[in-house]
């Protein structure tokens, strides 16, 4: 289920700051708040943007959720949103820097009964026979948008023949070369499918976010869990990818969260909730081309 997707319309609020101001000081050993006062620094090594209630940096739940110190680092929340300045839109990254986009876009889908402008469903077949059983089709039908505020991407169950009938939608754009892309979702429980969320040009021009709804799946650590897969798709038949995984929420077929994308030259970055999870620096690619979301199986 998707519900927001690209950069959220923009919202602009205005602090009240007590004076005088205080200066953080970045932490030098992934400790924070308390006695010293530090505030997490994003790049340090092993550390995180989260301050937990105990005093140490991260980024899973245990340092970003319950109890998580907001004045020393980042908490769970939504991702700030972009600021518009001179023709551009510009977004914080986390880790530092910040990037610039010359176009903004809202996927929204409270009320609607259809998909809306900028996004087409899709309606093609990867695979045949051959290579059973591993065959999907992509049917416009298994993408159902009623109203509720979200759209639903279906995967019919009580299928035992190839190819598999799956739901995917994809920007009407394809000339998208960079992006920071925030899709709001809630993902199924049923084992047996991925979810994604991508940038797709050709298959070495590719980055990925996944879910595997199977705790058994080969692609899961074995251990029961189902994290989040980060992926930058090697860019040539001769270079390596990168790929890590991150704690997932542990309420992720329940409760709707963030789950965000920024690519700008030379480099990825993954956020769960507004909270930088992973930065990957190799295969990024460098050509423009379409974003999706899909449910496959």
């Amino acid at each position: 289920m998707v519900q927001n997707t690209v950069l959220p319309a923009l919202g602009f609020s205005w602090l009240a700051f007590a004076s005088p101001l205080t200066k953080r000081v970045l932490s030098p050993d992934n400790t924070c708040g308390g006695a010293n006062g530090y505030t997490c620094n994003p790049n340090s090594v092993g550390g995180g943007s989260c301050c937990s209630a105990s005093g140490q940096c991260g980024y899973t739940a245990a340092f970003c959720g319950t109890g998580c110190q907001s004045a020393f680092g980042k908490c769970f929340g939504t991702s700030p949103a972009a600021t518009q300045s001179g023709g551009v839109y510009n977004v914080a990254l986390g880790t530092g820097e910040t990037a610039s986009y010359t176009n903004a876009n809202t996927f929204n889908f409270a009320g609607a009964s259809a998909l809306p402008a900028g996004l087409v469903a899709s309606n093609y077949q990867i695979g045949d026979a051959s290579t059973k059983p591993y065959s999907r089709t992509f049917l416009p039908e298994d993408v159902i948008v009623s109203g509720g505020g979200y759209m639903q991407l279906k995967i019919p169950g009580g299928q035992t023949t190839a190819p598999l009938k799956c739901a995917q939608v994809v920007t009407a754009a394809t000339n998208i070369k960079y992006a920071s892309v925030r899709t709001t979702a809630i993902f199924s429980s049923v084992a047996g499918s991925c979810h994604g969320i991508f940038f797709y040009a050709n298959d070495n021009q590719e980055l990925d976010i996944e879910y595997l709804t199977n705790s058994s799946s080969t692609s899961n650590p074995g251990d029961g869990s189902k994290p989040m897969q980060y992926t930058n798709q090697p860019t040539s038949t001769t270079t390596n990818g990168a790929h890590d995984t991150a704690p997932s929420p542990s309420d992720a077929t329940t409760v709707a969260h963030e789950y965000r994308m920024d690519w700008v030259a030379g480099k990825t970055l993954f956020y769960l909730d507004g909270v930088l999870q992973k930065v990957f620096t190799v295969s990024v690619p460098s050509v423009p081309g379409p974003w999706m979301w899909n449910n496959w199986a």
